[in-house]
């Protein structure tokens, strides 16, 4: 356990190669929480503009997952992790250790705008959507982000950055505008919390499970040259 979390401190540095990107990245989406037209159009339970908090948590697993590998791929990291004491499960298991990092920044980075936003516009933060509708936001905020993890990381273990970019671009893009719309014919308000959290915690292992085996299969085929 001690190789796989020194792996992901490894990687947790080289964000510093990408911070400009994730910075703009993530000041972008803020800015749209607060200023983007919510239009005519309402959804159950939320806002038009609320949909721009599922992009939070969702570019969070994205920029610690694809960035951080892809920067990582140009340096060699395969010859690297080859010249050291560690096992390629090992290697595997700090992906995901780095995705689920950047997932519970995300969930952070969540409330804080969510909680913002909403005393902005309604005096309130827990605002219109109540405390049960936030966190079933942040719930599929959540799923959505494990799902674009369990595929930009076997996607580019098996391809590469450069083959894989297209996998993870959709990995990204089709998560997030499925929670959008599911959200946008739900009342989230109104769901009952616990049946919701057991189907989401038990998809996202299922999710887990199965892209870490893909992930490790495809790694221990890979040709290190």
């Amino acid at each position: 356990m001690r190789n796989v979390i020194n792996l992901t401190k490894m990687s947790l540095k080289n964000l510093n190669a990408i911070k400009k990107f994730a910075i703009i990245s993530i000041f972008a989406v803020v800015v749209a929480v607060f200023f983007v037209s919510e239009g005519t159009k309402k959804m159950n339970g939320a806002d038009a503009n609320s949909i721009y908090l599922l992009m939070i948590i969702n570019l969070m697993a994205y920029i610690f997952t694809y960035m951080v590998m892809a920067y990582e791929e140009m340096s060699n990291i395969d010859i690297l992790i080859g010249y050291l004491p560690v096992e390629k499960k090992e290697y595997i298991k700090s992906r995901y250790l780095l995705g689920l990092s950047g997932v519970l920044l995300g969930v952070v980075l969540f409330f804080i705008v969510i909680f913002a936003r909403n005393m902005v516009k309604t005096g309130s933060i827990v605002g219109n959507m109540g405390m049960n509708g936030i966190l079933e936001l942040a719930g599929m905020g959540i799923f959505c982000a494990i799902l674009t993890i369990s595929i930009i990381i076997p996607s580019h273990i098996g391809f590469g950055g450069t083959k894989g970019r297209l996998i993870a671009i959709i990995g990204f893009m089709a998560p997030m505008f499925a929670g959008a719309a599911i959200a946008n014919v739900t009342n989230l308000a109104s769901i009952s919390a616990v049946p919701f959290s057991v189907a989401l915690i038990i998809g996202s292992l299922i999710l887990l499970l199965g892209s870490y085996t893909i992930a490790m299969a495809s790694y221990k085929r890979k040709r290190i040259v």
